[in-house]
């Protein structure tokens, strides 16, 4: 193929919910049999933990340092005119805006604009006024990863706009599938005993994931369950967690610290989960969380914060969730963590697997699982039909 089908922008290709999810899409319609070249523009410039794997799937790959030299927003220009593919398929924010206008002037046909989280960091009034005209007269369509996010950028009204819908984020649920034999190997690895019982947290310690306040809450309930470790999963070297976090943890006595496992980034999240008994996220703002999906295809329960996504998700898996208010404390965090702590020390193995395969059961069943989300990512990437 001399041209790519679908030009993407990004900032960088980490292992974020934008980048994997769009990704793992890619990679699941090459497995059906329908291969299509994917380009991506890196809008950082920088290189990611991605980028071999995009690679893998004939995709090149474009670094453009936008971010850090708006002049070569030219670059951006020239490429698209070089190239012209069929679709131009942009991840990054109200900055869209430019990213569709470019592609819109220089005559492709197909521009999408797609919203991974649910708000945006303000910037000036007329920025954010002149990006969000330069959308409205570029994008032809536009996506959401669940309707809070579409609402965050597009307004109360988003929903009657034809060119907006949701367009939930899929994962490959039977990846996370948790095994007798995923858990004892991961047990393994991590120096975990078969009798502990392991409440774990999949995010990057950055401010709104509010690891702090889950640290405060959990404290007391190790201290009162000697069998209870936490694990925590994600890039544990933010600015926001050498500030905030690890300091916390550093004041804690070794016979409580030791029962804490970070365990940075991971790329066996899957694993980890197999390993883990409950899984507990405090974040406070999200497009859709896919820990929590990936938490649920693992067939854990989950402790979370009451934000509109996991309303959202809760729609669909009515009681699969425990929610906790976002204003809430972490007095009442300790509550409702015994409360899950006491459901998993009461029960037996059987017991626990018969529950687990239940939650499995019904994420498979949902709208959050790869086939569909990669049904409706063609539609709009243009595949042919059938």
């Amino acid at each position: 193929m001399s041209q790519p089908a679908v030009l993407h922008v990004l900032g960088q290709l980490n292992r974020g919910g934008a980048e994997l999810r769009t990704l793992e899409a890619i990679e699941y319609l090459v497995a059906q049999g329908k291969p299509m070249r994917h380009d991506v523009v890196l809008l950082s410039g920088l290189p990611g933990e991605l980028d071999e794997r995009w690679a893998d799937h004939g995709g090149q790959l474009h670094y453009i340092p936008v971010v850090q030299h708006p002049s070569k927003l030219l670059d951006l220009t020239r490429l698209l005119r070089r190239l012209r593919p069929t679709v131009v398929h942009s991840h990054v924010a109200l900055f869209s805006g430019t990213v569709l206008a470019l592609a819109k002037s220089i005559g492709i046909q197909h521009r999408v604009a797609q919203f991974h989280s649910s708000s945006y960091t303000p910037s000036s009034f007329w920025y954010t006024q002149s990006q969000k005209a330069l959308l409205d007269w570029a994008a032809t369509d536009y996506l959401g990863v669940s309707s809070v996010a579409l609402r965050g950028f597009l307004g109360d009204h988003w929903a009657k706009d034809p060119r907006a819908r949701v367009a939930y984020n899929g994962l490959n649920h039977d990846l996370f599938a948790s095994t007798d034999a995923s858990r004892a190997k991961i047990r393994a690895e991590t120096g975990t005993s078969s009798d502990k019982r392991v409440l774990i947290t999949v995010a990057r310690l950055d401010d709104m994931k509010r690891h702090e306040l889950l640290v405060d809450a959990i404290a007391p309930v190790l201290d009162a369950n000697p069998l209870v470790e936490w694990w925590i999963v994600g890039r544990d070297d933010t600015a926001h967690a050498q500030k905030n976090v690890l300091p916390r943890l550093n004041e804690w006595p070794a016979s409580r610290r030791s029962r804490v496992k970070l365990l940075g980034l991971r790329d066996d999240v899957s694993d980890l989960l197999s390993g883990a008994d409950a899984f507990l996220f405090a974040s406070e703002r999200e497009g859709l969380p896919g820990a929590t999906l990936e938490a649920l295809a693992s067939g854990l329960p989950v402790l979370a914060a009451d934000i509109i996504p996991h309303q959202e998700i809760l729609s669909q898996l009515p009681g699969l969730l425990s929610l906790l208010p976002v204003e809430a404390g972490a007095p009442t965090w300790t509550s409702a963590i015994m409360s899950f702590v006491e459901n998993i020390l009461a029960g037996n193995d059987s017991g626990r697997a018969q529950a687990r395969s239940i939650v499995m059961n019904q994420l498979a069943q949902s709208p959050f699982t790869m086939k569909p989300a990669a049904e409706r990512l063609s539609r709009v990437w243009q595949y042919p039909a059938g």
